[in-house]
């Protein structure tokens, strides 16, 4: 009787094991080998400046400028930028954006971007504002705060308006000083005109 009650326990037992890893995902049972099973760390991906990594059933944000590190010592998830979670999932959402910026992050960058040239000038961003500057310049000393004040500088809020502000510095085309070739050439026929009739006038007027 206490046999039969032992084997029947056995088999619950096995059921329910069996019915939970059959609605676990193939990646969810991947995972569950994996956390129960490394006992060193495992690099399980890259995220940007991040490495995932699994040790002893946590998941690791480790920042790449940390180097090589001490798993031994049990203090790695105190480091600097480390973040841990129960699951890769979880620890991928913690890792911060260590993607390209977007046009607004952009605009906050502490360091000059040159985005653009335009005809003799440069359009460059810096601390959320847009410069155009003269390449005439040379290198300017951003630290020194007056870079707006220097000679032909232009600032604006946005690339848009600070390219609006630019002189238009360009060689005008061929087709855009035809018009005015045409409108010289004209009026010197007419200058051309005017003194040769003045001169029969005076001609004639001397022969009376």
């Amino acid at each position: 009787m206490r046999l039969a009650k032992n084997t029947l326990s056995a088999v619950s037992v096995f059921v329910i094991i069996t019915f939970s890893i059959s609605l676990s995902s193939p990646q969810d049972l991947n995972e569950f080998k994996k956390q129960t099973a490394v006992n060193s760390p495992l690099l399980l991906e890259s995220i940007g400046a991040y490495n995932i990594v699994l040790y002893r059933g946590l998941f690791y944000g480790l920042p790449k400028s940390l180097g090589p590190v001490d798993w031994k010592g049990g203090k790695v998830g105190t480091l600097p930028g480390v973040v841990t979670a129960p699951t890769a999932k979880k620890a991928r959402a913690l890792i911060p954006n260590t993607q390209t910026p977007s046009k607004d992050e952009a605009e906050l960058k502490q360091d000059p971007l040159l985005l653009e040239s335009i005809g003799a000038y440069n359009i460059v961003l810096y601390r959320g504002l847009f410069y155009g500057l003269p390449k005439s310049l040379g290198p300017v000393d951003w630290k020194g705060g007056k870079v707006g004040t220097l000679p032909g500088v232009i600032t604006a809020p946005t690339a848009k308006k600070a390219r609006a502000l630019i002189p238009n510095t360009q060689t005008p085309s061929k087709d855009e000083l035809e018009p005015l070739l045409n409108a010289l050439t004209f009026i010197g026929i007419i200058l051309i005109g005017i003194l040769f009739v003045r001169f029969f006038i005076r001609l004639f007027v001397r022969r009376r």
